[in-house]
């Protein structure tokens, strides 16, 4: 390890993060795989819950389903639908690059219905292969 003044490497530290980055996939992998093998060996419906209680471990395995909207479909049936619109709700999305294109009057006039905040920053470490 190379220090400065008590301080690591950027190259240290990038080796370290990615031994790190290695080790958490490699756990997280195993992690899932036991995870598989739970859910097979616990019966339960297509969708819930299904718990099996041990000597040492309770275990619950929630079984779920993602659901979607074809948004294009439903505009084209709305006037169809009656009382099943009441299954629906509508939510604005932002079209970031048509907002960045905006000019300065535009864009304020949108930002008052903007809610912005940080993303998390992600750190990526890649090896340089040798030449």
């Amino acid at each position: 390890m190379n220090m400065l003044n008590g301080v690591l490497s950027i190259e240290d530290l990038a080796e370290s993060f990615h031994e790190a980055k290695q080790a958490e996939i490699a756990a997280i992998d195993h992690r899932r795989m036991i995870g598989r093998q739970l859910e097979t060996l616990i019966a339960g419906p297509a969708e819930g819950t299904s718990t099996h209680t041990g000597s040492h471990w309770k275990v619950t395995v929630q079984r779920k389903f993602t659901r979607g909207v074809d948004t294009d479909a439903l505009k084209a049936k709305w006037a169809e639908l009656g009382e099943a619109q009441n299954a629906f709700k509508w939510c604005a999305d932002l079209r970031v690059a048509a907002y960045k294109a905006l000019d300065d009057d535009l864009k304020s006039l949108a930002d008052a219905y903007i809610i912005c905040k940080p993303a998390m920053t992600t750190v990526d470490v890649k090896a340089i292969e040798d030449k």
